[in-house]
């Protein structure tokens, strides 16, 4: 009964972690999206 639980909250956990690592991905690749359009469009306007 208690392995059974064990597996089944580890299995949980794997996929929690791989849900969890997929938004990341996705919200980084975002973010540089967004990073290098808004690059684009100011870089005539004002160079840092």
């Amino acid at each position: 009964m208690l392995s059974e639980g064990l597996l089944n909250f580890s299995l949980y956990t794997i996929e929690i972690g791989q849900i969890a690592f997929v938004t990341a991905v996705i919200v980084l690749s975002v973010a540089v999206c967004v990073k290098i359009i808004k690059n684009k469009k100011t870089k005539n306007h004002n160079k840092f």
